[in-house]
């Protein structure tokens, strides 16, 4: 009897580990200011164990809890995660992040997606964030090179900001110091310039591209692959607001004109991924509204 127990706790291990190792995963891809709190609470709603790391860190991190989400359903480490979530690059001059996973000994294979918003919202939404209170000194904030991080350009965490140029585009052009975008280092110049070419092949290497004025079709796709009934576009909803972002038609005329001036790059980007993806099968593409 004690024999017959043992082999069945044998056989119950290696089928643990079979299905640890088998059952989908996700990654995305975080672009800041899109979505990025309502996709955790998406997460949390459906079950799924979500694994997040906002902040520096290079390997080690992978060994570390997931620093958002409830007691519930947080993994405590990557190799227990359904969702893998951070302002992450899949590509960087230091490696890709998935090669970063395998030397973690990660050997699940992943979705692999990201979600763009519009530029123009999505930069009006990133100044409300950065430099609150302080309108006034947004288009100094974006143009004015003379500005090293003092004054109204002051951010939350540092000096100016580095990603006010096309943050989408910096996120998937390769060119980043590391794959945790918290890791930066190098003066990437001013105004900083996104390598657009390398950015459309990587957002071609992933599965797929979602779009913050459609989420049901992304959601619709994740529930596919993790077997959740159709219901589950229904457990996403956008909770969080920027607070003090009023969107880009509201802002002066001056600033406007600066954001428009400082997206070039995601601007162009972005209309690409749209025509790109609409195409596509992986996610159609349907914008309806816009989130803040």
């Amino acid at each position: 009897m004690l024999l017959g127990m043992l082999l069945g706790m044998i056989l119950e291990a290696f089928g643990s580990a079979d299905n640890h190792i088998q059952r989908p995963c996700l990654i995305v891809y975080h672009i800041g200011k899109a979505g990025g709190e309502s996709l955790h609470r998406w997460a949390e709603n459906a079950g799924l164990r979500l694994w997040t790391h906002y902040g520096k860190g290079g390997l080690e991190i992978f060994d570390q809890p997931s620093d958002r989400g409830t007691s519930k359903t947080w993994s405590r480490s990557v190799h227990d995660a359904d969702v893998i979530m951070g302002h992450f690059a899949p590509r960087s001059r230091s490696g890709s992040f998935t090669d970063a996973l395998q030397a973690r000994n990660f050997t699940r294979k992943c979705q692999q997606w990201t979600i763009l918003r519009d530029p123009l919202d999505l930069q009006a939404s990133m100044l409300a964030y950065l430099y609150p209170g302080r309108k006034d000194a947004w288009k100094d904030c974006l143009l004015n090179r003379r500005l090293e991080g003092d004054g109204p350009c002051q951010s939350k965490q540092r000096g100016r900001h580095p990603f006010l140029h096309s943050s989408m585009c910096h996120s998937f052009d390769g060119q980043l110091d590391h794959w945790n975008r918290y890791n930066y280092d190098r003066d990437r110049g001013w105004p900083p310039t996104c390598q657009i070419h390398q950015a459309q092949q990587s957002l071609n290497n992933l599965n797929s591209v979602g779009f913050t004025e459609d989420m049901v079709s992304t959601i619709a796709a994740w529930a596919e692959l993790f077997g959740l009934p159709t219901k589950a576009t229904s457990w996403y909803a956008h909770t969080h607001v920027t607070k003090n972002n009023h969107g880009f038609g509201n802002l002066s005329a001056n600033v406007q004109m600066a954001i428009v001036e400082t997206s070039r790059e995601d601007i162009i980007l972005y209309r690409w991924a749209q025509m790109q993806f609409h195409r596509s099968s992986r996610t159609p593409i349907q914008a309806t509204s816009t989130q803040n």
